[in-house]
């Protein structure tokens, strides 16, 4: 069993704070994770597809890693990650002929 739990973090910048991308207990970090490296390059690929889960906001996000399943409150994380900015994406959909003809119409990922 692997000695490790995390939580993704995250804060959006219209709604500063930060909250777990998920509710619901913490993850175990899988064991085959820590026999081919460090705790610290497990964090970096799974940070990576976190951003890639919440791109419709503007945010950052990190990951805090414990020892324990169920920390007390107020318990320091054994490894937090380095926080990322995720830079909200925003696209372009052509709109339907019909509508605009063959004109373009801006998204911005939210409605």
């Amino acid at each position: 069993m692997s000695p490790y739990w995390y939580q993704v973090m995250f804060t959006e910048d219209r709604n500063p704070g930060w909250k777990p991308l998920h509710c619901g207990p913490l993850h175990q970090v899988p064991n085959k994770s820590l026999v081919t490296g460090a705790l610290a390059d497990w964090v970096v690929p799974v940070l990576e597809d976190a951003a890639d889960e919440i791109d419709w906001i503007s945010a950052e996000i990190r990951i805090d890693c414990y020892t324990e399943a169920v920390p007390a409150p107020g318990t320091s994380p054994c490894l937090s990650s380095e926080t990322r900015e995720v830079p909200r994406i925003s696209y372009y959909l052509p709109s339907s002929e019909a509508e605009q003809g063959s004109e373009t119409k801006f998204h911005d990922g939210l409605s």
